[in-house]
């Protein structure tokens, strides 16, 4: 197989690849050489942007030791990972939730996620995530923290997050959780590669309403859309599909308060006594 579109099942399997190579401690040039591949052919897989045979998929594994459990699971997602749509279920662990979605925000350059009943994550406070759960969930938290690290550092992709006023307004964890969350917008605002902007709900009808989405952009300038429910994340990456999320993202932004605004609207909140019971 030679170059194809990148798309997330590509990008997903290759980076898995990648991360058996190297639990291996095996060197590309190395596993190439075994393979009798060209030097460039296996890192091109681990990129995503080259397809490969169900066979030297499973010479690749077998150069690793590392068939096992992997060889199914490795070979569905390889058979599927031309396709432009993906229902992801999660697997077991939190692990198995965040993957996929993790490899997609480390490549973004810009970030639009707009959310209408809860803070998104990737802004939410230790202390807001754990209220989120039921259960002790060590591995998650870190997780979804480490996850917000892709908004920082030099390299830190262009984020804008549209927030209802109700999804603010709701006491997530109690009034000290979300007192310090809404602070802790406020603080983030002043970033400059942050933009929060809320959605108040005298805004009435707009193009949010039947759900929330994340839209992602890369340098490849190959734009997906995410979109969560309880059991999976669809991954929509066909050009007519991210069309429609584009505009609805567009008219959001224009719906939506200034940064500013925003950011003095969050702060004032903070301090409600209403709200903090």
């Amino acid at each position: 197989m030679g170059e194809r579109r990148s798309t997330t099942r590509s990008q997903v399997l290759g980076a898995e690849l990648a991360r058996i190579r190297k639990t291996a401690g095996l060197d590309a040039k190395v596993v190439a050489e075994k393979l009798g591949w060209a030097g460039s052919k296996l890192s091109r897989i681990e990129q995503g942007k080259q397809g490969v045979e169900d066979i030297e998929l499973l010479a690749l594994l077998t150069v690793c030791d590392a068939l096992g459990d992997n060889m199914v699971r490795l070979l569905d997602l390889n058979r599927e990972s031309g396709q432009d749509t993906w229902l992801h279920m999660f697997g077991k662990g939190p692990g198995g939730r965040t993957r996929a979605l993790t490899t997609e925000l480390q490549r973004a350059t810009t970030i639009i996620n707009y959310e209408c009943s809860l803070i998104p994550g990737l802004i939410q406070t230790e202390g807001y995530i754990r209220a989120l759960t039921t259960v002790d969930q060590d591995e998650l938290v870190d997780q979804r923290k480490a996850r917000q690290e892709v908004l920082r550092g030099a390299r830190a992709p262009l984020a804008t997050f549209l927030i209802e006023e109700s999804a603010l307004r709701r006491p997530i964890g109690g009034p000290a959780v979300i007192h310090d969350q809404l602070m802790h917008l406020a603080f983030l605002a002043e970033w400059k590669r942050v933009s929060i902007r809320v959605l108040p709900t005298s805004a009435g009808m707009h193009a949010g309403v039947d759900g929330s989405f994340l839209l992602l952009d890369n340098k490849e300038r190959k734009p997906l859309v995410v979109v969560g429910i309880k059991t999976a994340n669809v991954y929509l990456e066909r050009r007519e599909q991210v069309a429609k999320y584009v505009r609805s993202a567009e008219e959001l932004v224009g719906r939506a308060l200034s940064p500013e605004h925003s950011r003095r609207f969050i702060a004032r909140l903070a301090d409600d006594p209403d709200l903090a019971g």
